[in-house]
């Protein structure tokens, strides 16, 4: 479970604007001792040594910048798109095969569908969950593994996981870009 957390709050993490996170920065520097006291001339002179000229011509203009920003948010927009009618279309076909699916009667915190489809065992739904159990697994396990993997499904149904997968991936969604959401 604190492993889990840990995971969740990283991702969340992406979701709060990275001024916050400077301000908290700033306010932690503050606590911290002061810097050794620097030669402000030497400094000077080295920065000016530094700091290359821009060649002719590569002199960007606004209108290009503008460009390449208009350019880079519809790429953005394109891919986040893309990600999310993949979600949605995975979504809609599971629900489609569990409205015909018929409910077992179990002690558990979700009703049970069974499934004769290649859905693994898992739950789906947020504010509806639903527990998935493959008619394969009912079969092919033992009562003592059927109750254990029961079990390990009504923990997530408990615990609320697909409430914390689905803001995990709308944040996927959000920062497709960037490979350590991933």
């Amino acid at each position: 479970a604190v492993r889990y957390w840990i995971w969740f709050v990283a991702s969340v993490k992406f979701l709060v604007p990275l001024a916050l996170l400077q301000q908290f920065g700033g306010r932690l520097g503050r606590s911290l001792p002061e810097p050794l006291p620097v030669d402000v001339a030497l400094v000077e002179s080295a920065s000016t040594v530094f700091v290359p000229a821009m060649p002719r011509g590569l002199a960007t203009s606004d209108a290009m910048v503008s460009q390449l920003a208009l350019i880079a948010a519809a790429i953005w927009a394109l891919g986040g798109a893309l990600l999310f009618l993949r979600w949605f279309l995975q979504w809609s076909s599971i629900r489609a095969r569990l409205a015909f699916a018929p409910e077992v009667s179990l002690d558990l915190p979700a009703p049970v569908r069974i499934t004769s489809s290649d859905l693994p065992t898992g739950v789906f739904g947020i504010f509806r969950p639903v527990v998935i159990l493959p008619r394969e697994v009912m079969h092919s396990l033992s009562p003592a593994q059927l109750r254990a993997v029961l079990a390990h499904e009504a923990c997530h149904v408990r615990r609320h996981d697909n409430l914390t997968a689905a803001i995990h991936h709308g944040i996927q969604i959000l920062f497709w870009f960037y490979a350590p959401v991933w």
